[in-house]
């Protein structure tokens, strides 16, 4: 097999200066804004080598060659370059070379193909060793030395056989396949031999998808029967019947279609099988297909045939209703179309394709476009696909090497690497989907939340809840994640960021009159009850808390507990008329303390009672 590594386009479209376009193995993904040029870098990889022939996929010097400069390439007569591809040989073909031609004959690790706007196709610096050839053949044909010598000057198929009817008794004969020189390459037919039998047939053919593919609702089969179809999703629907291997004619000429319909049934089921392991939007669809005829009377008052129409509908077994296939969402019709045009060329196992998706999943919601990608992934395994997005649900978070950015400049489109990438719009995906990773990590299911409201309350309880589990009392399970959200007030976003599997609990000084949140709330009035509200450090007694205080500032120990008289009022309050501290200062000085705090037996029920409240509320 043969790799695509590094793409080079000269000029193509928005694409004004050369741009290089390194590819991974497997998927390489184009960012960029709309309008940035992803899709001409795609259209200009697809028209190098396209799976089949199609005027759309071929170089247009009037349509394709970037305006500003085509008076000036047309002055100059010339055939301008588009793309130069270049490539590597897989071990197991170069095993196959040398098996045919001699090991080392054809040693090169990479070589290069240029495509230019004529749709000729240009073979760079392919080298073979003719010496090596040589030799190599005479010890496999058992070629005695006066006719390995002669060989040696052999440079066309006609003196190969004029040397063979010298030498009739050496096998010549077996080494003309080798000198036939079909495309006519000067002086060099073992090039040309390795590229014409070797290199051509396993270079990579591209095949081109994006949303104008997908399958309309009603096709008309007469007008699948044009040798030249303009439409995307025409060309779709005959891949349709191409995979259940009808015959557009026998349709036509048909009474009856049953026949057909249970092919394109059996077809069905082939693709919704492979669709519905990956779709799990909603897997109650199903796909059903039925061939029928329109009819018309004539002048005569005859009943003709106007036209014979595949008719795609969508069932849904829940509802037991169905639907044209164009009245589902956008991206369920892309997926089950791309389906459709894949198995095109799926069936064709000793070929060799790389995968162009403009935009898949455009339509798809964040869950959706989470299968498409495992899909994308999946499909990665056999064939190499290049996939354009500005969607941060359609990038994998563990495979950002994969990521290529496209931008708009002045001087045209340009393709970058994402650690070369400065523009902040065209990153803004990549930005999105490490925090959307980081967030679905944080909310991981089966995991328990105990929400505050700022970093110094989870100090004390991280601190806390460890001072208590060392004397052997309770603390906080270990599975039970602490995290400040800034205040009451934002508790309904992360409430909608959990899932239904996760347990979580918020903890503040006061709660609101809302019977929905009421039963996740807990105040810490609840175990300090004379103080309206309370906060953590009411669950200290004031001369402990004031302890705290007098380590944490040396220069205010003159604050006595007797200036804390107010019973009903939270001792932050209190100090606060007095001094100005910070809280979390005080937390940091409790948790370095470590197990050398002291700790009356109020407080420490006080904590207790707190941790265990918590357990309950979380259901343990």
């Amino acid at each position: 097999m043969i790799k695509l590594k590094t793409a080079t386009i000269h000029k193509y479209k928005s694409i004004e200066t050369e741009q290089s376009l390194d590819l991974n193995a497997d998927i390489t993904v184009l960012v960029g804004l709309n309008e940035s040029g992803k899709t001409s870098v795609l259209e200009a990889l697809a028209k190098t080598n396209y799976f089949e022939p199609d005027p759309a996929f071929k170089f247009n010097l009037s349509h394709d060659y970037p305006r500003r400069e085509k008076k000036k390439i047309d002055k100059a007569g010339i055939t301008p370059k588009a793309v130069t591809s270049t490539y590597t040989l897989t071990d197991d073909l170069r095993a196959q070379i040398d098996e045919d031609v001699g090991t080392g004959v054809f040693a090169q690790a990479d070589f290069s193909t240029r495509a230019e706007y004529d749709n000729v196709e240009a073979w760079l610096d392919i080298q073979t060793d003719f010496n090596v050839f040589i030799r190599a053949q005479s010890d496999k044909f058992g070629l005695n030395k006066a006719a390995t010598k002669a060989l040696l000057e052999i440079k066309d198929l006609a003196s190969l056989q004029a040397l063979y009817e010298q030498m009739p008794e050496q096998n010549l004969s077996a080494l003309e396949k080798y000198f036939a020189n079909s495309w006519g390459w000067q002086a060099d037919p073992i090039s040309e031999y390795v590229t014409r039998c070797w290199l051509a047939p396993h270079l990579p053919k591209f095949l081109y998808y994006d949303e104008f593919y997908s399958l309309p609702s009603r096709i008309s089969i007469e007008s699948l029967q044009q040798q030249t179809l303009t439409q995307e999703a025409q060309k779709t629907a005959k891949a349709l019947f191409e995979l259940a291997d009808i015959n557009l004619n026998e349709i036509l000429n048909a009474d009856n279609f049953e026949d057909f319909k249970a092919e394109l049934e059996a077809t069905e089921v082939n693709i919704s099988e492979e669709m519905f392991s990956y779709w799990t939007t909603n897997t109650n669809l199903e796909i059903q297909f039925d061939i029928d005829k329109t009819t018309e009377t004539d002048s005569k008052g005859q009943v003709q045939v106007k036209e014979h129409i595949l008719d795609i509908r969508v069932r849904n077994n829940r509802t037991r209703m169905s639907l044209p296939l164009k009245n589902r969402s956008k991206g369920f019709n892309w997926f089950f179309s791309f389906l459709v045009w894949f198995k095109k060329i799926q069936e064709q196992i000793h070929e060799n394709y790389i995968l162009l998706l403009d935009e898949p999943g455009l339509n798809l919601h964040a869950s959706a476009q989470a299968d498409l990608l495992a899909f994308i992934e999946n499909l990665a395994q056999d064939y190499p696909v290049v996939y354009t997005t500005h969607s941060p649900f359609m990038l994998n978070q563990s495979a950002m090497d994969r990521v290529r950015t496209v931008v708009e400049t002045e001087q045209g489109t340009c393709i970058s690497t994402l650690d070369k990438e400065t523009d902040k719009k065209t990153l803004y995906p990549l930005q999105a989907s490490m925090a959307y990773g980081l967030c679905q990590h944080l909310f991981a299911p089966k995991q328990s939340y105990l929400l505050v409201e700022s970093s110094k309350d989870l100090v004390y309880l991280q601190a806390l809840s460890s001072y208590l589990k060392a004397k052997g009392l309770t603390g906080l399970p270990a599975h039970i994640s602490i995290m400040p959200v800034g205040g009451l007030s934002h508790i309904a976003r992360f409430n909608a960021l959990l899932n239904e599997e996760n347990a979580y609990v918020g903890l503040f000084a006061q709660i609101p009159h809302t019977p929905l949140l009421k039963p996740r709330l807990i105040a810490y009035q609840e175990f300090c009850p004379q103080i309206t509200s309370a906060s953590l450090e009411d669950l200290f007694s004031k001369a402990e808390y004031l302890k705290l205080l007098h380590q944490a500032y040396p220069q205010h120990k003159n604050l006595k507990t007797t200036q804390l008289k107010n019973n009903k009022t939270p001792v932050l309050i209190q100090i606060a008329a007095h001094i100005d501290i910070d809280s979390l200062q005080m937390a940091q000085m409790l948790a370095q303390q470590g197990q050398k705090l002291t700790l009356s037996k109020k407080t420490l029920g006080h904590w207790q009672q707190l941790f265990i409240r918590i357990q309950q509320e979380m259901g343990f």
